[in-house]
């Protein structure tokens, strides 16, 4: 039986898994009509590498397809200090690495 190569999206998702997520979110002005303004502070979203958070609809599709062929699995990222309670998501497997690699 022949495999299906993966998709562009689903490749980047492989490898950002792998690489990991490490970006600084800078601090936002929020002021909207008949509501009190306020300030999102700068913060930091780190996800391990290894482990995959989905951001949004389109990934999250790309990865329940990742998981059915067996190369994510759900998982949560550990507790860090930019995580403090962990979130859910996926970890590679082993055969997600070796489709990388091929």
């Amino acid at each position: 039986m022949r495999r299906k190569k993966l998709s562009p999206k689903q490749l980047a998702l492989l490898i950002r898994t792998v690489t990991g997520v490490d970006r600084q979110i800078p601090e936002r002005f929020h002021q909207e009509e008949g509501r009190l303004p306020f300030v999102l502070p700068a913060r930091r979203w780190y996800v391990p590498p290894g482990f995959l958070v989905v951001e949004g609809s389109g990934e999250y599709s790309a990865a329940k397809v990742l998981a059915a062929k067996g190369l994510l699995k759900h998982d949560r990222a550990p507790q860090s200090p930019e995580l403090p309670y962990g979130l859910g998501g996926y970890s590679i497997t082993p055969k997600g690495r070796k489709a990388l690699v091929q």
